[in-house]
């Protein structure tokens, strides 16, 4: 994993975009930004909620919707059952395969647009742009 060791004055935390390079598939799967990105970072590796380990969720829900028997999930972001019982595996799996590169930017609409852009142009597929 690469992480920039740049560090700011309030908690060793900067405001950032950051892309999760997926070293077996070769390409960027997902992009996200960030005003804390070292706690952001953390949720999506390590926590348990469905809003917080955002990337995993939507790693669950995809797997449980592509099984042929369930169809789309319509049901609430908490219940998905598939997220609770994969979600430490999916971790894991992220963690270790997951290169970080993260790109520092100070302009609020600057790191929102680049979020879109870079999520367009690298073709992101876990990307959804979905509020929750």
């Amino acid at each position: 994993m690469f992480i920039n060791r740049y560090k700011s004055k309030k908690y060793n935390e900067i405001k950032s975009l950051y892309a999760f390079y997926s070293k077996r598939e070769e390409k960027i799967i997902y992009i996200g930004i960030s005003q804390t990105i070292k706690r952001r970072l953390k949720q999506h590796f390590y926590r348990q909620g469905h809003n917080e380990a955002t990337l995993v969720y939507n790693q669950a829900k995809y797997a449980h919707e592509n099984k042929k028997e369930n169809g789309k999930y319509l049901g609430k972001r908490d219940d998905l059952k598939h997220f609770h019982d994969e979600r430490e595996n999916l971790q894991a799996k992220l963690r270790e395969d997951t290169e970080i590169i993260i790109l520092q930017l100070e302009d609020n609409f600057e790191m929102y647009y680049s979020e879109i852009y870079f999520s367009l142009f690298h073709k992101s597929f876990w990307n959804s742009f979905q509020t929750h």
